[in-house]
């Protein structure tokens, strides 16, 4: 009977082990998810940002958009974003960043 308890003791620690790494690991997906659609809603609604106003400030936008790019070359999802972001900014024609 030895035997078997101690075989029975040896999983726990695994299973809990393989539960928080899991744990961990849908946090971390949650954390990235939210700054994904942060930036994404950034590029979306600038003008729910800027108070309502029709268009934001050209100037700043060039400014945010640059920021995120220097984001985006560590972070691989942020940098899906911007591209879509672009090709709808070129196909409404509003042309490259300077």
């Amino acid at each position: 009977m030895g035997t078997q308890s101690s075989g029975v003791r040896g999983l726990r620690p695994a299973a809990v082990l393989g539960l928080s790494m899991t744990a961990g690991a849908l946090a971390a997906m949650a954390a990235q998810r939210h700054t994904v659609g942060a930036a994404n809603e950034r590029l979306e609604c600038p003008e729910k940002r800027a108070g309502g106003q029709r268009q934001a400030d050209p100037a700043m936008q060039r400014h945010r958009h640059r920021e995120l790019r220097g984001k985006a070359v560590d972070d691989p999802e942020l940098a899906e974003v911007l591209a879509v972001f672009e090709e709808r900014r070129v196909s409404r024609g509003a042309g490259p960043e300077r």
